[in-house]
Order: C-alpha cells, then sequence, then structure tokens
C-alpha cells in the first residue's frame, strides 16, 4: 500500500513538472514572437525617421555653433571676471609657486652656458664635435628632435620613481629650502627680503635696459647697429636666393657651432680680447638706452640755438663790463651750482648763468588765461648767453621753461593788470605765437636793460632793431623737438595744465 502511494505521488509531481516545462515553452515562443514583431516595427520606425533625425542633427549643431559665436551673457562672464582681493597669504604662495617652477629652466640656462664654458672638456668636446658632424651631414633638425625624444623620456622614467640624474630640467629637493627657511630668525628673514628685492631691482633694471637698446635699433635711433642689421638682412636674402638653401643652412650651422664653442669661449677666459675685438659686444654697449638717447638727442638739438662768437669787439665789450666769458670757463672752473643748473636745462658748459643772473631772479610766471592761484607759477628766471631759462619752483607737473634768444620776436615792460598801481613789475617775452608774463621781478628795469644789452651784444634782431634776413652774422636753424623732456619744454610745446 504505501508502495502504491509513492508510485502514485511521483506520477503526479512529474505531471505537473511537465505541465509547467511545456507552459514556460509556450510562453517563451510567444515572448520571442512578440520581440520579433516590435523589433521588425521599431526598424521600420527607424528606417522612415532617418531623413528626419539628420535634419534634427544638422540643425541641433548649427545652433551649438551660433551659441559659440554669440557673446557670453552677463552671468557669465560676471563668474569669470570675479575680482579678487588681495591676500598676502596667496600672493606670498604664488610667488613661491613661481620661484619653484622658474627654477629648472634657470638651470637650464646654467647647464647650456657650463656647456659653453668648458666646464667638462670631455662632455663639451664630444657635444661639439656630434654637433658639428650632425650639421655637416644635414641632420642638425633630427638631432634637436632626437634630444627632445631622449629628455621626454628620461622624465618619464623619472616619474616611474628611476632615480635618474640628468643635467637639464632637473627640480632641486624643496624639503631643503624649507628647511632652512624655518631656520631663520626673523632678522635673517628680513635680510633674505631685501636681498631677494636688490636682485628684482637690478635684474629688472637690466632687463628694461636690453629691451631699451633692442627699441632704439629697431626705431633707428642708433643708425650704426641699424644700418649693420639691415645690410646683414640684405646678404642673407640675396644668398638665400642665389645658394642652394642646404647649403645655406650647413654654413650657418657651423658657423653657429664655431662662435658658440670655441669663439665665446675665448672670449670668455680672456675679456680684453672681448673688448678689443668682439665687434657685437662693442655694438651692444654702444647701444644707448631711451634715457642716454634723450639726453645726447637734446643736446645735439640744444647746440643749434646755442649763439656763435660775435667777434672780438663785443666780447672785449661784455669783459669790460664785468661780465665773465663762458666760453673761457672749463669743467673745473664750474660750481655745484652751475653744474646742477646745466644739468637741468641739459645745457653745455658755456650757457650757465651771466653775471648778474648767478642764482637767478624771483618771478612769477602769469598766466592770463586762467583765474585764480592757478594763473600764477612761482619760480626763476635766469639768462644764459643764449637762452632765457624759467625754473619752476613747485609745481604737479615739474616742467620749466627753455627759451632761445633766436626764438625771441621782441621783449616788452609789461602790466599784467591794469588795477596795479605803478608801471609794473613785469617782463614780456613773445615768441611767435606765444608770449609769456613774468611778474613780480624785483629791478624790473636792471633786469630788462641787461637782456636788451645782451641782445644788443649778440646783435639779436629783437635788440638790434635789424630784420633776422638782413642781419650779417649766421644764425642756427630752428629745429623744434618731437620728445618730451623731463625737466623742461621749448615755448612752442610748454603747456601750463595744472
Amino acid at each position: 500500500m504505501i508502495t502504491s502511494k509513492r508510485h502514485s505521488n511521483f506520477l503526479l509531481h512529474s505531471s505537473t513538472e511537465a505541465t509547467s516545462t511545456t507552459d514556460l515553452k509556450r510562453v517563451g515562443s510567444e515572448s520571442k514572437k512578440k520581440g520579433k514583431e516590435e523589433h521588425s516595427s521599431n526598424k521600420t520606425e527607424k528606417k522612415g525617421n532617418l531623413p528626419t533625425r539628420i535634419m534634427e542633427r544638422v540643425v541641433c549643431s548649427l545652433y551649438d555653433i551660433a551659441d559659440d559665436f554669440s557673446p557670453d551673457t552677463s552671468e557669465e562672464s560676471a563668474e569669470e571676471e570675479k575680482d579678487t582681493q588681495v591676500n598676502i597669504t596667496i600672493l606670498k604662495e604664488n610667488v613661491k609657486r613661481f620661484s619653484t617652477a622658474l627654477k629648472p629652466y634657470i638651470n637650464t640656462i646654467k647647464g647650456i652656458q657650463g656647456l659653453f664654458h668648458w666646464e667638462s672638456s670631455a662632455y663639451t668636446l664630444v657635444v661639439f664635435m656630434v654637433y658639428m658632424y650632425a650639421v655637416w651631414q644635414g641632420r642638425a633638425v633630427q638631432l634637436f628632435l632626437l634630444c627632445l625624444i631622449f629628455r621626454h623620456f628620461i622624465s618619464y622614467l623619472q616619474s616611474l620613481g628611476i632615480k635618474i640624474k640628468f643635467n637639464f630640467l632637473d627640480r632641486e629637493e624643496e624639503n631643503k629650502i624649507k628647511k632652512e627657511e624655518s631656520s631663520l630668525g626673523l632678522s635673517d628673514k628680513i635680510n633674505v627680503v631685501v636681498q631677494v628685492a636688490k636682485k628684482v631691482q637690478d635684474f629688472l633694471g637690466k632687463a628694461a635696459d636690453s629691451l631699451e637698446k633692442i627699441e632704439s635699433v629697431l626705431t633707428w635711433r642708433y643708425r650704426p647697429a641699424a644700418q649693420r642689421i639691415f645690410l646683414g638682412l640684405c646678404v642673407c636674402l640675396v644668398m638665400s636666393a642665389v645658394m642652394d638653401f642646404d647649403l645655406l643652412l650647413c654654413v650657418m650651422g657651423l658657423n653657429i657651432g664655431i662662435k658658440l664653442f670655441l669663439i665665446d669661449f675665448i672670449y670668455y677666459k680672456f675679456p680684453r680680447v672681448q673688448k678689443k675685438y668682439d665687434s657685437v659686444y662693442k655694438l651692444w654697449k654702444a647701444l644707448p638706452t631711451k634715457e642716454e638717447w634723450q639726453k645726447t638727442h637734446i643736446k645735439s638739438q640744444i647746440d643749434k640755438y646755442v649763439l656763435s662768437d660775435v667777434g672780438k669787439e663785443n666780447e672785449d665789450n661784455i669783459t669790460a663790463s664785468g661780465e665773465e666769458n663762458p666760453e673761457t670757463l672749463t669743467e673745473a672752473d664750474l660750481t655745484t651750482e652751475d653744474k646742477s643748473f646745466c644739468q637741468l636745462f641739459c645745457l653745455p658748459s658755456s650757457e650757465i648763468p651771466l653775471q648778474g643772473w648767478r642764482g637767478g631772479r624771483r618771478c612769477t610766471l602769469v598766466n592770463k588765461e586762467k583765474r585764480g592761484i592757478g594763473a600764477f607759477k612761482n619760480g626763476k628766471l635766469y639768462l644764459t648767453k643764449s637762452f632765457l631759462c624759467f625754473e619752476r619752483k613747485r609745481s604737479p607737473t615739474k616742467e620749466n621753461l627753455l627759451i632761445p634768444l633766436v626764438d625771441v620776436v621782441a621783449i616788452n615792460k609789461a602790466k599784467p593788470y591794469q588795477f596795479m598801481l605803478g608801471s609794473g613789475m613785469a617782463i614780456e617775452v613773445m615768441v611767435k605765437d606765444k608770449s609769456f608774463i613774468f611778474g613780480g621781478i624785483l629791478s624790473r628795469d636792471d633786469a630788462y636793460d641787461s637782456i636788451q644789452q645782451h641782445g644788443i651784444n649778440n646783435e639779436l634782431p629783437w635788440a638790434t632793431g635789424i630784420p633776422l634776413d638782413e642781419s650779417p652774422s649766421p644764425r642756427p636753424d630752428i629745429v623744434r623737438l618731437t620728445e618730451n623732456k623731463q625737466n623742461f619744454s621749448f615755448p612752442a610745446e610748454y603747456g601750463d595744465f595744472d
């Protein structure tokens, strides 16, 4: 009985499993059929919508390109241009980062200088021979690229942790520097800051001088250097048109190698030889900075205004009247006051104030077009052999006035304001299109007579009444300056802007 029951249970269990498997097969077949139908329908939809999808993508890409070329919105520009306040900590950190990042390149430049200075004779000799052979074979570019690839590969090996020492672009350990900085006291840190500031000051000064010297060549301020560079470029142009380009590169490469490895080494070891034979060095030293050029340019232009000697009779009259002859004075005879005066107005040593005008005469430059205190500029008036000089005592824009006597049309006694009593204490100097009134001069008549007598002695037309064309003495050509001076200006360039 038990066995029959077990047999019946087994049959029932098997039958249920068979029905379940058949049901699963039936459901799976139906789902497959549905999936195939949906996949086929999707394919037909995709095939049908392909042109529209392509057009949509093209239109979207065109809109994206238009958005790229459109101006930024105010919100985006505000996010990009956020004004950050000055933070000393951030500034110090950025300075440290910059100095740390700059050290490898400085070490590279020092390594190249050591290579050219033959610090390691064997190493420099190998590099020189390889370079000359590569240039001779026309493989200099390939050699340069191979060096770059090799250096990049060395950096890759160093990034993997392999310790390889190489001369160029090796970063120094920062821990040593931090330990040294932490061990310094407050006074030592201040001294270090002062030394660094001095080095930065000297470096910026040398960099500015170098840039100004290059500018003097490019702008033809120093014509000898500009002419040499121009002729050299013309010769290179002709050689490039006549010679084979590969041959030209070979010749240039050989000359550069001989110059860098041999000639510069001789100049480095023997500075006297460099000063005597190195034309590039001498030309670079002769190039003027902007300040030097302005001084020489102003002096050359001022020399055109200097009056020449009018004859022995007038010279005897001047010396007999008690005035010193500036032509007979030398640099050693000049006082510190006269030297500072000549330096202030960029005048030659012969243009010192005349007798009676030493120390200047206190006066006020009156501008009648202005009102109030701004119309009066205090200073001193000087008379030299060829100029009337006005030194302003104090002004927001320190600009003095230099009036050549050959430019003067007339000099008259003046009274700036009619409500003032008496005949006035001013002298009006008329210079073509402008007139300058110097008021408040003590002993105005004596000063006026001195200026008139000096004009007569030098046969100036505004004093003698003889027109300039009929004057027998030659007069200098009047050339206007185009550069702005730091200390003074001529009448045509003078502007009272403060």
